[in-house]
């Protein structure tokens, strides 16, 4: 996971522990809270997760994350149904900066305005866009995010 970055999703198993099978049709029952580097725990913004797909991975349900609830260092996410006898597992993710991901990757330069773009694994996708601005007497590098 990216820290403090938006449209990124994790995923919860959910299963039956009285049939010992994954339970499918239950996003409505599951919800989840959110802790940030071990702080007091808050409601995930995604109410209810979505359903992978019930037919090939029965049992995935994933929480849609705002960009806030991902900076953080340590991620904890407890999930729960209300729906008996079914049971979510924690999960727990180290996050990484944007600049753990980026080294090694390929890189555009623009000629005529300099702008940076650094792309994906599959070289298309871009990650990274670094905007050069020169004020005479100093050059500043801006990062951001291409909107998804």
């Amino acid at each position: 996971m990216i820290k403090n970055k938006a449209g990124q999703k994790v995923l919860v198993f959910a299963y039956d522990i009285a049939n010992n099978t994954p339970k499918t049709g239950d996003a409505s029952n599951i919800t989840a809270y959110i802790s940030r580097d071990g702080a007091a725990p808050a409601q995930s913004n995604d109410v209810n997760p979505s359903e992978l797909d019930a037919v090939n991975m029965p049992g995935v349900y994933a929480f849609d994350l705002m960009r806030d609830e991902s900076n953080c260092d340590t991620f904890f996410m407890s999930a729960a149904s209300v729906t008996e006898n079914v049971q979510l597992d924690p999960v727990r993710i180290e996050t990484k900066g944007l600049a753990d991901n980026y080294f090694g990757k390929l890189r555009m330069q623009n000629k005529s305005t300099g702008v940076i773009t650094i792309y994906d694994d599959d070289g298309v996708t871009p990650i990274l866009i670094e905007t050069p601005t020169d004020d005479g007497e100093d050059i500043t590098i801006t990062p951001s995010v291409p909107e998804e």
